[in-house]
């Protein structure tokens, strides 16, 4: 009788340690899917912070384009006007441009007849440009000599003020000539600076 009293008692033993053994699995793993779920909120949150951050900047972020617009003189290529594009998303003030003369060849000459001439500054700025628009600008006074031109370089700088944003952004292209299929000399991007 003694025998079978303690292997009963054993059993009660085991049965009453796997019962409390139990809750604690539950309540372990009740905590896994709560930290689970917390760590995954957290991700969400700095995932829609960061998605958010970056369409800011992509929609504050200015885009100014300088490119030359029609020929107006067959081989004068400095009465061509530029064109300024805001293609960002916001407006632009306070445009401030000038062009410098890298240097320009006359017809019948090998070496560059000017050279460094010279800068011409606007006269007035533009107060500001919205987005999707463009305006035109023109450089002819920085050499205004009716002489035939075999080629010519220039840069073209342009400061503003971007919206929400206290400081100026400058930017500058380079252009040198080519004469194109009709005769004409006409403008094309250069790579690089051309006032060295």
């Amino acid at each position: 009788m003694s025998k079978k009293k303690r292997s009963k008692s054993r059993r009660k033993k085991t049965s009453s340690k796997g019962k409390q053994t139990g809750k604690p699995l539950q309540k372990s793993t009740n905590r896994s899917i709560w930290s689970w779920f917390r760590d995954g909120y957290k991700g969400i949150v700095v995932i829609s912070v960061l998605v958010s951050l970056i369409g800011f900047v992509f929609l504050v972020y200015p885009r100014l384009t300088i490119a030359p617009g029609t020929t107006a003189v067959k081989l004068n290529p400095f009465y061509t006007p530029f064109i300024l594009s805001n293609d960002g998303y916001l407006p632009i003030r306070e445009i401030e441009f000038t062009c410098g003369l890298g240097g320009v060849t006359l017809r019948n000459s090998k070496q560059p007849t000017f050279k460094n001439f010279g800068v011409q500054i606007a006269d007035t700025g533009i107060p500001s440009l919205n987005a999707s628009e463009s305006t035109s600008i023109e450089f002819n006074r920085i050499f205004n000599q009716k002489m035939p031109i075999a080629s010519a370089n220039i840069e073209v700088f342009v400061s503003y003020k971007p919206f929400l944003v206290p400081f100026r952004i400058s930017k500058s292209q380079g252009f040198k000539t080519m004469l194109n299929y009709n005769g004409e000399l006409v403008w094309i991007p250069a790579a690089g600076s051309n006032m060295q």
